[in-house]
């Protein structure tokens, strides 16, 4: 089942043991129950297990045996996802709590079940000791990330504010991509030009993007909004994403975006392989993955999960996470226009 070094493979298996148990006591039980009596909530072994899966993995510590890794994505995730996906349908549509009060199972505890199997398939990552950096690391600032909300909410505050750390990386992340865009449809120029055109527009969408983020210099240059924009700004900023209109279609195209990125590359060269040498440029690489699914499984959880059911985390409103998977898209895009520059001056030398 599990090739580890002994001592590894059993504080694994324990940990294991312990986060299914907790948070199936929780699901059957009440949320909390675990914590009552256990002393340790059901959430803290599911970090705990999360984050020494990635460590373990980053140092080449763990490896589940292949029918495990089968069974899990085969059948146990793609069950666990549809019977969650299934009582949040049956509490949104007919009253909360119908699931608890029929079944004696609690909803969101429930979605920890696929979470804790989609980490396994994650992991499962055919180019993990070719890519282990750029694969593992984010998730692991994710981690981070959580742990120092769990800790201090008010440092967090600091980190996802306006001009704080995560929109200034988000800044410097999509301006770093629009140069690199902008190269590679320099280098098209001669050869292709309908590639050339794409990336330039790429490019000019990248600049666009990183000035909104910033609001255009405006904090940092102290000009006023205009009048026109300011009555219909939801922040009153220079900015178009923050009208409310075109703010209101911002997750559809966050989600589009999220699952292109995620999962673009694969299709392309499962179901058109015909097509998959002459267009596989425009398909960031695989092992970017959590950069651009984060973006979609946090809006679709947002707008139909978190925000019909009232959750919070703590003192911090669900929407204010929207920094945190933005800073991530920011990350994966500028790692993709990167791998595709790197790719055609390798193909150029050679």
């Amino acid at each position: 089942m599990l090739s580890v070094n002994s001592q590894t493979g059993i504080l694994y298996l324990v940990i294991i043991i312990l986060t299914l148990l907790s948070l199936l006591l929780d699901i059957f039980f009440y949320p909390g129950f675990c914590k009552k009596h256990l002393f340790i909530d059901s959430r803290t072994y599911i970090f705990l297990f999360i984050t020494l899966s990635l460590i373990w993995s980053l140092c080449n510590k763990i490896k589940l045996s292949p029918k495990i890794l089968s069974l899990n994505k085969k059948f146990i995730f793609p069950s666990l996802l549809i019977l969650s996906t299934l009582f949040f349908f049956l509490d949104g549509t007919l009253y909360r709590n119908f699931v608890f009060n029929h079944f004696h199972i609690n909803t969101f505890h429930f979605l920890f079940l696929p979470v804790l199997s989609g980490t396994i398939i994650y992991l499962d990552f055919k180019d993990l000791k070719k890519y282990k950096y750029i694969y593992i690391i984010p998730p692991l600032i994710f981690l981070s990330l959580i742990f120092i909300h769990h800790i201090s909410e008010d440092i967090f505050g600091l980190i996802i504010n306006e001009d704080g750390v995560l929109e200034i990386t988000q800044f410097l992340m999509f301006l770093a991509s629009s140069v690199i865009s902008f190269l590679i449809s320099i280098k098209f120029r001669a050869k292709n030009k309908t590639f050339s055109l794409v990336f330039l527009l790429c490019s000019i969408s990248m600049f666009f993007v990183a000035g909104e983020e910033i609001s255009w210099g405006q904090r940092i240059l102290f000009f006023s909004t205009p009048e026109i924009l300011y009555e219909i700004n939801t922040q009153k900023e220079t900015t178009l994403h923050n009208i409310s209109t075109i703010q209101s279609a911002l997750s559809f195209v966050y989600m589009s975006i999220g699952l292109y990125g995620a999962f673009s590359r694969k299709i392309l060269k499962r179901f058109f392989p015909q097509y998959f040498q002459k267009y596989e440029i425009f398909t960031p690489p695989e092992y970017l993955v959590f950069c651009f699914i984060t973006i979609f499984l946090y809006y679709l959880l947002h707008d139909f999960v978190f925000k019909p059911f009232g959750v919070w985390l703590g003192n911090t409103p669900i929407i204010k996470w929207q920094e945190v998977f933005e800073t991530f898209l920011s990350i994966g895009i500028v790692c993709y226009f990167y791998s595709t520059l790197k790719n055609l001056s390798s193909s150029k030398t050679n």
